[in-house]
C-alpha cells in the first residue's frame, strides 16, 4: 500500500469472507512463503455467468496427483493445529495461507482452504436438506421426492419381517440410493447408540429405508391409522435420515480405533454423503439445491474493502521531509493547524480569561459573515422574508449572547445594544470585538443571560453541501484564530453530495443534525484498520488492527438519519437562506442512495475474489475541538463535502495561550455487500470428508491418501446470494483520541511486540496523522531603535530616545535574494524562558524556520507593555561576534549591569509594579563624566514576548577644562575577523522617479491643448534641478551613510538637464 508521494493511505476493511474469496485475497495480498503473490486466478478456477440471475457460479477443481495430495494433507483434522498449518505453509503447500485478519496481539493465523471449503460444503449440505424438508410446494425438490407413483415403494412380509417390495423399491430409485449409501466408505463408521440392530452408519441407513427409525416408523404408523397403504417415498427417506441421525437414540458419536468423534461430526458426515449421493443419483440438480439460498434471510459473510488517501499533517518533525517532496497539486499538499494573531483588543483578551468564560461564550465569526450575507439577500415573497428574519434573529442571538435583548438594554443601555447590532452588519472587526468584549465584562456580566440552548448552538455548527459549494469557509479578519486545514476527498465519486447540491433544500443539514442527535446510541461495528505514517523521514504502514466504528444504516426502511426530520436544530446552521429540508427532501436522498446501491454495490463475488476496492464516497466531515486537559469540553462543526479541494476552517472561538487539539472524522457512504456462499460437489470422495472430520486414524489416513491421490478430479461449485448494503461509516482521519490508544502493535524479530503511540497532546502530532496540539501566541516585537542626545554644557546627563517599534524585519537570503522574515535569536540571558517558549511555539507552527531563529512582528504602540534599558560600564569586547557582546548585559553574570524598566501604561496590571511610568519613551539618564557607558534596550509586548536587543552603543561625556565633548558610537567586538564581505547594494535598493515625473501629460484647457513632458513639469514640481540625500542606517550596527542623488532626464538617450 505504501507509496512515497506525500499522501497517507488509509485502509478500512470488513473481511468476513467465504473460503474461496479469503484464500484468493490472502494469496494476492500476502503471498506464499516466498513472498510470491497471485496476480491472476488459477487455471483451476473458472467463473460461469448464470443467465437471468445477474450472478456467477464459481468452480474450483482439484486435479489428480500432487495437487490432490496437497489438498488432502491440508484438510486432515489431525492438521488443524496452528503448528502443523505453519509447517505446511513453510513447505509451500498452496492450500495453506496466512489469514488476512490477524489474531489476538497481531499473531499470524494460518488457515487451510481445504478445511474451509469442506466445512462450507458440509454446512451447505445441511441447509439444502433443511430446505428440502421445509419446502414441499409444487415445483420444489421436496414435492418431486413425494411423487407417490414414481418415487415411493410399499412393503411386504418376508419370513415374518416387513421389508420393502423389490420392484417398487427399485423403480422408485430408493434401491439405488440405498445401495450407494450403504456401499459408501462412510457406511463403515461405527456409531454408538442404544439400538441393537444399528452399529454402523450402513445399518442406520438400512433401518431408515426399512421404516424402522423414529421418523419413517411414525410415517408408516400414521398411514396405517388412516387405512392407507404403508408406503415410503424418497422425501420420507431423506427426512428420516436428516432428522433421526440427530437423535441420541441412534447417534451418540462415533467409536473407531483410538478415535472418538462427536455426534455432530457424524451428522455432518451423513449430510455430506447424502447430498452428494442424491446429486450423483440425479434426484435433484445443483441448480435445484442452490434455489434454497433464496429463502435464507441471514447472511454469513460481508465484504468491505476501502482504500482512501489524504495528505499528512505537517508538523515540526516532518516539515523538512514533506517539503522535499513534489506534490502534483494543492490536493496533495499537507494539512496544517496554523495559529494566526490578528490584532490586539485589550478588553476582549482580558475578559476571555476571566473565570467562568468558556469558549462557548466567544464569537464565531462565521455567524457574523453569514449574518451579513443573509442580510444582503432580497426576499422575493412573504415566506422568504419570514425565513430571512428568523435566520437573522438566530445569528443576532448568537452574537449578542441572549435571546432577550431587553435584558442587555436594561444593563448597558439602548445605545450600546444598537452599536453592537450595527457591528454585526458591517464595519471593521476591531469595533465588533471592542463591543463584544463588554458582553464579557465581569463587572456587568450580561453573558450570564445566555441560555444553555444558546451556548450549545454556539459550539455546534453545521455548514451543508450546498453552502460549501457556493461560498465555502471564509470567516474574515479576527482578533485571533486557529486555521485548521484538510483536503476533502473528491477522488472518490461524490454522487450523493452532488445530488444534494442540486436539491431545492439541502438535506445534508438534517442528516448531520440526525448524526449529532444519535450520539452514543450509534451502532459500532467491527472493522480492520491500517494507516501509513511518517517516522524518521520514512513512510511506514501500521499492521491491520481490529477497531469498532460508528455505522448508520442508509438502506433500511427505518434508517434514522434518512427519515427523521429534526423538530429543532441544536446546532447553528450556517447558511444564507433560512430554508431547512423537509421529509420529501430526505426521501429524495434515500431513493437516490437506493438507486446508487444497484449501480455501485457488488452484484456477485467477483470483487471479493479479485480484491477490488469497495465503492464509497464522503458525504461530509466533523471537525472537533477539544480544550486540552479538559475531558468532555469540546465543540464541533459538520462540513459538507463539496466546494474547494482544500478546506480551511478558521476557529475564532479560542483564547490566547490556551492549548487545543483538533480531531477530524469523515462520514463515508460505503457500498458494500452482505452475502452467502454455498458450496456443493458431486464428486468429493467420502474418504476426504472422513479425513477432514477425523474418522481415520493415522494408518488409515496414509492408506486413503495413497488411494485418492490419483482419483478423478474433485470440483467444488460455489454460488452466492448478494445483499447490497449502503452504510454511513464514521472513519477517523486525523483523530488524536483514536490514535492515542495502544492499538498499533509493532512486531519485532523474535515474535515479541510493543505499541506505536501517536499522542498529539504529548508528541505534537507524531506520525503526521494527527493535528498537533495548537494554541495562539503573538510574535515577539521587532528590535527597538535607541538614540542618544547629549545636553549642552552638562557633563552628567544624557537624553535617550527609544522608538519601540521599528517596522518589518528579516534578512535577505544570499542564495536566491528572497526576503526571510525571521531573525537570528539574540538573548541577553535574563529572558531565556520567554524566548524558549516562543521558540517552541514557532518551531511547531512556523514550519521551515531556520535553526535558532524567530519571526518578529511589527507592533502598534498599544501592544507595547514596556521597554527595558540595560546599562553597564563593564563590557567584554574580546569576543568574535556581535551576538556574544550582549552577554555582558546579563545582570545574573555581571554585577555592574543596571536594568531599568519603563512603561507608558496607566493601568496597573500584573507585572508592572516594578516599572517606572513615563509619558513617552524619552528617558534622561544620569551618568559620570569621562566613563564609558554601554547601552542596549529590549521591548516587551503585552503578552510578555521579548524582542531582540537594540544596537549596542558606547556613550562617554568627555569633560575637560570646562568643555563637554559627547562621544556616541556603536560597539564592534574586538576579537572579530575584520574582513568584511562585500554586497552589491543595487541588489537590495532601487530608487526611481514617480509616475508624475515620468509619464507625459496632456490637458485640454480654455487656452487650448497643453502638452508637457510630465505632470511634475506642468505643475512646476520637477525634480531634475534638485539634489536629494537618502540616509541609510544599519539595524545591526547603527552606522549611517548618505547617498546624494540627482535625477537625469534623457530624450533619445541624451541628457537635457546638463547631468551625465
Amino acid at each position: 500500500m505504501s507509496q512515497i508521494d506525500g499522501r497517507r493511505r488509509i485502509r478500512v476493511q470488513n473481511l468476513k469472507l467465504d473460503p474461496m474469496s479469503k484464500w484468493f485475497f490472502s494469496r494476492r495480498e500476502i503471498g506464499n512463503v516466498n513472498g510470491e503473490k497471485l496476480e491472476r486466478q488459477d487455471n483451476q478456477f473458472r467463473s460461469i455467468f448464470i443467465p437471468g440471475r445477474r450472478s456467477t457460479e464459481e468452480i474450483y477443481t482439484v486435479v489428480p496427483g500432487q495437487d490432490t495430495l496437497q489438498f488432502i494433507y491440508s484438510s486432515l483434522q489431525a492438521g488443524q493445529t496452528q503448528d502443523i498449518q505453519n509447517s505446511l505453509y513453510r513447505v509451500n503447500n498452496p492450500y495453506v495461507y496466512k489469514d488476512p485478519v490477524p489474531g489476538p496481539d497481531q499473531t499470524t493465523i494460518y488457515s487451510s482452504f481445504s478445511q474451509e471449503i469442506l466445512n462450507n460444503y458440509l454446512i451447505t449440505c445441511g441447509k439444502v436438506l433443511n430446505g428440502i424438508i421445509e419446502t414441499t410446494g409444487r415445483g420444489s425438490v421436496g414435492f418431486a421426492l413425494k411423487d407417490q407413483q414414481t418415487r415411493s415403494y410399499t412393503f411386504e412380509l418376508v419370513n415374518g419381517e416387513k421389508l420393502p417390495q423389490q420392484t417398487p423399491f427399485a423403480r422408485s430409485g430408493a434401491e439405488a440410493l440405498h445401495q450407494a449409501l450403504t456401499s459408501d466408505p462412510a457406511a463403515s463408521v461405527t456409531i454408538q447408540n442404544n439400538v441393537e440392530d444399528i452399529s454402523t452408519l450402513g445399518d442406520f441407513f438400512t433401518s431408515v429405508f426399512d421404516g424402522k427409525t423414529e421418523t419413517t416408523s411414525r410415517i408408516l404408523s400414521e398411514r396405517r391409522a388412516q387405512n392407507q397403504v404403508e408406503r415410503l417415498n424418497l422425501y420420507d427417506i431423506v427426512k428420516g435420515i436428516y432428522n433421526d441421525i440427530t437423535l441420541e437414540t441412534y447417534n451418540e458419536g462415533a467409536s473407531l480405533d483410538f478415535i472418538g468423534q462427536s455426534a455432530e461430526q457424524v451428522v455432518s458426515l451423513v449430510y455430506g454423503v447424502l447430498v452428494r449421493t442424491m446429486l450423483t443419483q440425479d434426484l435433484f440438480s445443483l441448480t435445484d439445491a442452490f434455489t434454497f439460498m433464496n429463502s435464507q434471510a441471514n447472511y454469513d459473510y460481508q465484504y468491505i474493502n476501502i482504500e482512501t488517501s489524504t495528505p499528512y499533517v505537517k508538523n515540526q518533525g516532518n516539515a523538512r521531509f514533506l517539503s522535499g517532496l513534489r506534490f502534483e497539486g494543492p490536493q496533495d499538499s499537507p494539512a496544517v493547524a496554523r495559529p494566526a494573531y490578528g490584532f490586539y483588543q485589550e478588553s476582549y483578551e482580558n475578559n476571555t480569561h476571566v473565570d467562568g468564560i468558556g469558549e462557548d461564550l466567544l464569537p464565531n465569526l462565521y455567524a457574523r459573515r453569514f449574518f451579513q450575507a443573509a442580510e444582503a439577500i432580497t426576499a422575493k415573497n412573504n415566506l422568504e422574508d419570514a425565513q430571512k428574519k428568523s435566520l437573522l434573529a438566530e445569528y443576532t442571538d448568537l452574537l449578542t449572547l441572549t435571546t432577550d435583548p431587553e435584558r442587555i438594554v436594561n444593563v448597558k443601555g439602548e445605545n450600546y445594544y444598537q452599536q453592537l447590532v450595527n457591528s454585526l452588519e458591517g464595519g471593521i472587526p476591531e469595533d465588533f470585538y471592542s463591543l463584544y468584549a463588554e458582553l464579557l465584562d465581569p463587572s456587568e456580566p450580561t453573558y450570564q443571560f445566555a441560555t444553555r440552548g444558546l451556548l450549545t448552538k454556539n459550539k455546534q455548527f453545521i455548514i451543508g453541501c450546498y453552502e460549501m459549494s457556493q461560498a465555502g469557509l471564509s470567516a474574515g479578519a479576527s482578533a485571533m484564530n486557529l486555521n485548521i486545514s484538510f483536503v476533502r476527498d473528491n477522488i472518490s465519486r461524490t454522487d450523493v453530495s452532488d445530488f444534494i447540491i442540486g436539491q431545492e433544500r439541502d438535506s445534508s443539514l438534517a442528516i448531520f443534525q440526525n448524526i449529532k442527535n444519535r450520539g452514543q446510541s450509534d451502532a459500532e461495528l467491527p472493522f480492520l484498520y491500517s494507516t501509513e505514517y511518517l517516522a524518521n523521514d520514512e513512510q511506514r504502514e501500521t499492521p491491520k488492527i481490529p477497531v469498532r466504528f460508528k455505522v448508520h444504516d442508509l438502506s433500511g426502511m427505518d434508517s434514522y438519519i434518512l427519515t427523521n426530520i429534526p423538530e429543532a436544530y441544536s446546532s447553528t446552521i450556517l447558511q444564507r437562506h433560512g430554508r431547512r429540508p423537509k421529509r420529501e427532501h430526505l426521501q429524495q436522498v434515500k431513493t437516490y442512495i437506493q438507486n446508487n446501491k444497484r449501480r455501485r454495490c457488488p452484484t456477485d463475488v467477483a470483487p471479493m475474489l479479485s480484491g477490488q476496492n469497495t465503492n464509497s464516497e464522503v458525504l461530509g466531515y466533523r471537525l472537533r475541538k477539544i480544550t486540552s486537559d479538559t475531558q468532555g469540553n469540546f465543540s464541533e462543526i459538520f462540513i459538507g463535502n463539496s466546494g474547494r479541494e482544500r478546506v480551511v476552517y478558521t476557529d475564532t472561538q479560542v483564547k490566547y495561550g490556551t492549548n487545543y487539539t483538533y480531531d477530524l472524522s469523515e462520514f463515508r457512504i460505503v457500498y458494500g455487500a452482505l452475502y452467502n456462499t454455498w458450496t456443493l460437489s458431486s464428486n468429493v470422495p467420502s474418504a476426504i470428508l472422513m479425513g477432514y472430520l477425523g474418522f481415520y486414524n493415522e494408518t488409515e489416513t496414509t492408506e486413503q491418501m495413497n488411494l485418492m491421490r490419483n482419483w478423478v478430479q474433485i470440483a467444488f461449485t460455489n454460488r452466492s446470494k448478494i445483499q447490497p448494503t449502503a452504510e454511513l461509516v464514521e472513519i477517523p482521519v486525523y483523530d488524536d483520541y483514536f490514535l492515542s490508544q495502544e492499538i498499533f502493535p509493532v512486531i519485532h524479530e523474535g515474535g515479541f511486540f510493543d505499541f506505536l503511540t501517536f499522542k498529539a497532546r504529548n508528541a505534537l502530532g507524531a506520525g503526521g496523522i494527527a493535528y498537533p496540539k495548537t494554541k495562539v501566541l503573538d510574535f515577539p516585537p521587532t528590535p527597538p531603535v535607541i538614540e542618544f542626545f547629549p545636553r549642552a554644557f552638562i557633563n552628567n546627563q544624557i537624553d535617550i530616545n527609544v522608538t519601540p517599534v521599528s517596522g518589518k524585519t528579516g534578512t535577505i537570503n544570499s542564495n536566491n535574494g528572497t526576503f526571510d522574515e525571521s531573525l537570528e535569536i539574540v538573548s541577553i540571558g535574563d529572558n531565556d524562558q520567554n524566548i524558549s517558549d516562543q521558540k517552541t511555539f514557532q518551531e511547531t507552527h512556523q514550519l521551515g524556520l531556520e535553526e535558532n531563529s524567530l519571526k518578529y512582528d511589527f507592533k502598534s504602540v498599544s501592544e507595547i507593555r514596556n521597554i527595558t534599558i540595560y546599562r553597564t560600564t563593564n563590557m567584554n569586547l574580546n569576543v568574535e561576534s556581535q551576538k556574544e557582546l550582549y552577554s555582558s548585559f546579563d545582570p545574573g553574570t555581571n554585577d555592574d549591569v543596571v536594568v531599568r524598566k519603563y512603561t507608558t501604561k496607566r493601568s496597573s496590571p500584573d507585572g508592572l509594579e516594578d516599572m517606572i511610568r513615563v509619558l513617552s519613551y524619552d528617558i534622561r539618564d544620569s551618568i559620570q563624566p569621562n566613563i564609558n557607558y554601554f547601552y542596549t534596550c529590549v521591548v516587551h509586548d503585552v503578552h510578555n514576548n521579548v524582542s531582540n536587543p537594540s544596537t549596542i552603543y558606547r556613550v562617554r561625556l568627555l569633560s575637560e577644562n570646562g568643555m563637554v565633548i559627547p562621544e556616541v558610537s556603536t560597539v564592534i567586538p574586538e576579537g572579530t575577523n575584520r574582513k568584511m564581505s562585500d554586497k552589491n547594494l543595487a541588489r537590495y535598493i532601487q530608487i526611481d522617479a514617480s509616475n508624475i515625473q515620468t509619464f507625459p501629460f496632456v490637458a485640454n484647457t480654455e487656452d487650448g491643448i497643453i502638452n508637457s513632458r510630465s505632470l511634475g513639469v506642468a505643475l512646476n514640481k520637477k525634480i531634475e534641478d534638485k539634489s536629494y540625500i537618502v540616509r541609510l542606517t544599519s539595524k545591526d550596527t547603527g552606522r549611517k551613510f548618505d547617498l546624494k542623488l540627482k535625477f537625469v532626464v534623457r530624450i533619445n538617450g541624451n541628457p537635457i538637464n546638463g547631468i551625465t
